[in-house]
């Protein structure tokens, strides 16, 4: 009883964050993600739905032809695997153009850590393209726990990815 008292109280405190998501952060990375680590898909939209609700949500949504996840098949998973990889390349162009204007500038310390940051999303871009191939090469009735661990291992890729992004934004204050 104890237990799921607390886990309910998680779960409260948990929904309560959803003012997070409200600053622009990435909350269709903690769809995926919470959608690929929970069997309860509706808890997982309740954390966005506020956010959604917004006018910048709506926006975000659409540029992203955000759907609901119900369930994970691997044609969703590879559909996704394109997303992330995009948007890390989407990353790394925009480090590079900044990395340019850095130099443009003679901007020593900002040109290095821009160049620390561009490494750092270039070996996770060739990463994260290997598990896409390899999901786009698993059969479409395997539905093993190899292909799950690739999945996760792309979106922990993604993560880290954020991350780094914003780590170099903050390069260019």
């Amino acid at each position: 009883m104890k237990l799921s008292l607390a886990l309910h109280l998680l779960l409260l405190v948990f929904l309560r964050a959803t003012p997070v998501f409200a600053d622009g952060s990435d909350w269709y990375t903690y769809y995926i993600q919470c959608v690929a680590n929970s069997s309860q898909e509706e808890t997982c939209y309740q954390a966005v739905q506020e956010f959604l609700a917004s006018d910048e949500g709506r926006k975000q949504a659409k540029e992203l032809g955000f759907k609901r996840q119900r369930q994970n098949n691997l044609e969703q998973m590879v559909a996704q695997s394109v997303v992330i990889t995009s948007r890390i390349q989407q990353m790394e162009s925009y480090l590079a153009s900044a990395m340019e204007t850095a130099s443009e500038d003679s901007d020593t310390v900002r040109t290095y850590c821009l160049i620390e940051k561009q490494a750092q999303i270039r070996t996770l871009k060739k990463s994260a393209e290997e598990k896409k191939e390899e999901l786009f090469k698993t059969p479409q009735n395997d539905s093993n726990r190899k292909v799950e661990d690739q999945y996760q291992t792309l979106l922990s890729f993604n993560s880290l990815a954020n991350e780094i992004y914003q780590q170099a934004r903050k390069c260019l204050k």
